[in-house]
């Protein structure tokens, strides 16, 4: 393979990488919001519902922010990288 297709592997992978955890934050944000305002409840406890409800969303939302601060940094490398001529 050339050094051409193989940076563009690797541009795709990082972007795979972020977008993953976009994705893995977005669904822990969602469950959090389908245990607090449906009747769906995983447990008999309540406490313990309230419990996971919050601890999803503090999850989902500090990956998110993570996702967030991966998306920035990539771009930004892949765009400085970009004008790099093939050795």
């Amino acid at each position: 393979m050339s050094n051409r297709v193989l940076n563009t592997l690797h541009k795709w992978a990082l972007r795979l990488y972020y977008v993953r955890i976009l994705i893995i934050g977005i669904a822990l944000i969602s469950f959090s919001i389908i245990f607090i305002f449906t009747d769906y409840k995983p447990s008999e406890k309540v406490g313990f519902n309230i419990f996971l409800a919050v601890m999803c969303g503090l999850l989902g939302i500090i990956l998110l922010l993570i996702g967030l601060f991966k998306t920035a940094e990539t771009e930004y490398v892949i765009k400085r990288d970009w004008h790099k001529e093939d050795d």
